[in-house]
C-alpha cells in the first residue's frame, strides 16, 4: 500500500520530533545533578514520621522534649525548630508556630519554606520573618540614637534583608543610609516589590491577547500550510 506523500512527510516529521524529544530528555537526565539525601537524626526522623501520620500532639511532645534536652548539633536544632513550627501551625497554634519560626530565622536568617505548604503554615512563617525584621529595625534605631553607627548599620541591613512588606523595607533602607551605609533608592525598592508581587499579571495579559488573536493566527497558519502543499503539488506535477 502506497501512502500519500503528505502522510509520509507528516510521519517522518513526527518521528523526528519524537527522537529529538527523547534525546533532550536523556541529556537533561545526564546533566542534572544527583539528589542528595538530607541527613536526619533519629529524633528528627521520628518527629517527621509522626507529623506525616498526623499525630501532631505526640510529635509536638517529642520535639519539645528534644529541644529541652539540648546538646543538639546545629543542623538537627534547625530541623527540629522547623518541625516545631510546622506542627504548631498544623495544630492551629499560630502564635507558637510564629515563635518557632522566629527562633529558626534568628539562627538561620536564610531559612525558607519549601513550596506546597498550607496557607496557615506560610502565614505563620511570614509573621515570624516580619516580627524578626521589626525587632532588628527597632534595635537599629536605638543604636543610632546612641551614636553606634556600626551596630545600627548592621541591624538596618539585616532588617532590610528580612523584611517582606514594603513599608518595613523602606524604613530599613532609610535607616541604613542614616547610619552611613548604602541602600537601593526608594523607586528601585518600590519597583522590585511591585514586580515580585504583580509579575503574574503579565502572563495573564499575554494569554488574553493570544486568545484574542488566536482565531486569526490559526487561520493564517492553516492558509500557509495549504499554500505550501499547493506549491509542492505544482512542483511534483511539473517534474
Amino acid at each position: 500500500m502506497v501512502r500519500p506523500a503528505g502522510e509520509r512527510v507528516a510521519r517522518r516529521a513526527t518521528t523526528r520530533v519524537g527522537v529529538c524529544f527523547a534525546l533532550l530528555v536523556s541529556v537533561c537526565a545526564l546533566v542534572a545533578p544527583p539528589r542528595t539525601a538530607r541527613a536526619e537524626g533519629p529524633v528528627v526522623r521520628r518527629v517527621r514520621n509522626l507529623y506525616q501520620r498526623l499525630y501532631f500532639a505526640e510529635a509536638a511532645k517529642v520535639c519539645a522534649a528534644a529541644l529541652r534536652r539540648g546538646k543538639l548539633a546545629r543542623a538537627e536544632l534547625l530541623q527540629l525548630l522547623r518541625m516545631q513550627g510546622l506542627i504548631a501551625a498544623a495544630s492551629g497554634r499560630d502564635d507558637r508556630a510564629k515563635n518557632a519560626f522566629a527562633r529558626l530565622l534568628a539562627l538561620d536568617p536564610r531559612a525558607s519554606l519549601a513550596p506546597g505548604h498550607p496557607p496557615r503554615v506560610s502565614r505563620a512563617f511570614r509573621r515570624a520573618r516580619a516580627s524578626l525584621a521589626g525587632a532588628h529595625l527597632t534595635l537599629a534605631r536605638l543604636d543610632l540614637r546612641q551614636s553606634d553607627a556600626e551596630a545600627a548599620l548592621a541591624g538596618g541591613t539585616e532588617a532590610f534583608r528580612l523584611a517582606r512588606d514594603l513599608p518595613t523595607r523602606l524604613r530599613a533602607a532609610a535607616l541604613v543610609e542614616q547610619a552611613g551605609g548604602s541602600a537601593p533608592p526608594r523607586w528601585e525598592i518600590i519597583a522590585r516589590w511591585q514586580w515580585r508581587h504583580y509579575a503574574y499579571v503579565l502572563p495573564m495579559v499575554g494569554l488574553f491577547v493570544l486568545l484574542l488573536v488566536s482565531p486569526g493566527l490559526v487561520d493564517g497558519v492553516r492558509r500557509g500550510v495549504a499554500w505550501l502543499w499547493a506549491q509542492r503539488g505544482i512542483t511534483e506535477s511539473a517534474s
